[in-house]
């Protein structure tokens, strides 16, 4: 196996793509490394090749192992932002009911709250989703092609405190429901995660042939015999070109020339 096919086979297993750089900078070091000291000791350049390879191990499971060391499975940045906003908006409410607890106390009342919350908590579950599935930042630019600015403050964790508030009553109701609506949001992510992950290792460094103009932000694409929307992370790709899958974006692969 030559470096560059260990390289590969190892990067395939390894999702984060800033460590994913780092691991294939450091592999190929210890490979120059040891490939130089088995020159020195008399062997070909291609026997020196293959033997440091050799030496490297199995790079699935190598890539493997650096994924669970490196990788996170909890989005942690979602989780404190979802629990710092039903803190403050359900405290708020919470509060402003003991205040007013006689003058809210009535079915109508009670059953506003109840359907609006449902509302908001089922659509926030729905849109978290569509957020990992897109791979999107916390604070995110709704779109990437217009050339405009506006952070999507108002994303899926401020959708699920609203819910929250809207359901609690009291202050121990509040922190109940914190926790399971947390536990049921970070669920669902970890699921698209790793959803994502098998996709990532199936197709990456898979070649295919660009079916229309590629563009950073859309473009269709033949990888393995199917069409499929892709992107490039900068610059334009021609129709017809050949091209390779170097990461997903959401559920997206990311392509490059081959060329």
């Amino acid at each position: 196996m030559t470096e560059e096919k260990y390289l590969k086979k190892l990067t395939k297993y390894i999702h984060d793509p800033e460590i994913r750089k780092e691991i294939q900078d450091e592999y190929r070091a210890h490979i120059h490394d040891c490939k130089q000291a088995l020159i020195c000791g008399g062997m070909t350049e291609n026997e020196a090749e293959a033997e440091a390879v050799r030496q490297m191990g199995d790079p699935v499971l190598a890539g493997r192992k650096m994924d669970q060391i490196y990788r996170s499975n909890i989005d942690w940045k979602m989780a404190v932002w979802f629990v710092c906003c039903a803190l403050l908006i359900g405290g708020l409410k919470v509060s402003v009911v003991i205040y007013y607890q006689k003058d809210l106390d009535n079915e109508t009342y009670n059953l506003i709250m109840m359907v609006t919350g449902i509302a908001f908590l089922v659509w926030g579950l729905f849109w978290s989703a569509v957020e990992k599935c897109n791979n999107y930042e916390l604070f995110y630019v709704w779109a990437e092609d217009w050339g405009g600015a506006g952070t999507g403050l108002v994303n899926s964790g401020v959708q699920l405190a609203m819910g929250v508030a809207f359901l609690s009553t009291d202050f121990q109701t509040l922190f109940v429901l914190i926790l399971i609506v947390e536990m049921v949001q970070m669920l669902e992510r970890f699921l698209i995660v790793r959803a994502q992950s098998k996709k990532e290792e199936k197709l990456m460094w898979e070649h295919g042939v660009a079916r229309t103009d590629i563009l950073p932000y859309k473009g269709l694409a033949v990888i393995e015999g199917k069409k499929m929307r892709v992107r490039t992370i900068s610059g334009n790709i021609p129709k017809g070109r050949d091209i390779v899958v170097i990461g997903l974006r959401g559920f997206r692969p990311i392509v490059m020339s081959a060329d």
